[in-house]
């Protein structure tokens, strides 16, 4: 387990994580779904139908439309669900998020990384590594559930 990275996710203020228990599951929920079929997830699958919860107003996210307020969103929830995850499971779930245009995670998403000392180094390793320890751990937990 990488103490400095939990360290420096604890060290994070969640500012829409504590309004957002609702759409944190949904995210939860299509990360497990899709890594128990082997996929990955693009921002615009993540978001579509999930309903968020700022300033104490309902917001939908147009996908079409991205705001800076929606990018901020999603991100503090992502790194929220990360902290949890990789507490409880010491992987990192939210690595098979990416984007559309060329199917790898975001450049602020690497650089967050980065920064919360997740991995050392390259990117492209670590991602490789946990995309397939998720989808690993999600399939196992499907069979499970299976009864098999």
């Amino acid at each position: 387990m990488n103490k400095r990275f939990i360290d420096n996710l604890e060290k994070q203020n969640y500012p829409f994580a504590k309004d957002n228990a609702s759409a944190i599951t949904k995210f939860k929920n299509k990360i497990q779904i899709a890594a128990q079929s082997g996929g990955m997830l693009t921002y615009s699958q993540l978001v579509n139908g999930v309903t968020f919860t700022i300033n104490e107003q309902d917001r939908v996210i147009d996908t079409l439309t991205w705001q800076n307020i929606d990018r901020r969103v999603v991100g503090d929830l992502l790194a929220y669900i990360t902290l949890e995850w990789y507490k409880e499971l010491e992987i990192v779930p939210t690595m098979i998020i990416v984007e559309q245009k060329d199917g790898t995670p975001s450049q602020i998403s690497q650089n967050w990384l980065r920064d919360m000392e997740a991995y050392r180094g390259q990117f492209l390793d670590f991602w490789i590594s946990e995309v397939s320890k998720t989808h690993t751990h999600f399939k196992k937990v499907l069979k499970e559930s299976q009864g098999e």
